[in-house]
């Protein structure tokens, strides 16, 4: 993924974010009326917890792609792995949100290892490009 590649897909995903966390704040409780306190709040703290993984990487995308602007730095494998960690962290949250499937809860962990790879990336790249 080239840098203007990178702050592409930061721009859709941040503001998708931000979509979600609306929905979660406004219409959320609307469709989840007949659910028990408990599930709800549960529900809801999946939701919550997607939206702040999912914008922080929002974030760190924005960061990376301008960096790479800026430098011989490439910053494509961090970017690739943050949004394969979007996608499967706060996606499988989001559908836990909205179905209940908690075994989905079973690969979470995935989209997080995810994340992690896309900082040991950023990690790397600044050992070889450092001065």
């Amino acid at each position: 993924m080239s840098a203007r590649t990178i702050l592409i897909v930061s721009g859709i995903v941040g503001a998708l974010g931000i979509v979600i966390g609306a929905f979660g704040a406004h219409s959320l409780p609307k469709l989840l009326k007949d659910l028990q306190p408990e599930e709800f709040a549960q529900r809801q703290a999946w939701l919550e917890t997607g939206v702040k993984y999912h914008m922080y990487h929002a974030a760190a995308l924005l960061a990376i792609g301008l960096a790479g602007q800026r430098s011989e730095m490439n910053f494509s494998a961090s970017g690739i792995a943050w949004l394969i960690g979007i996608l499967v962290f706060s996606g499988c949250l989001y559908a836990m949100t909205m179905t209940g499937i908690k075994v989905l809860g079973a690969i979470v962990p995935i989209g997080g290892v995810a994340f992690i790879v896309g900082w040991v990336m950023v990690i790397i790249n600044g050992i070889r490009h450092g001065s």
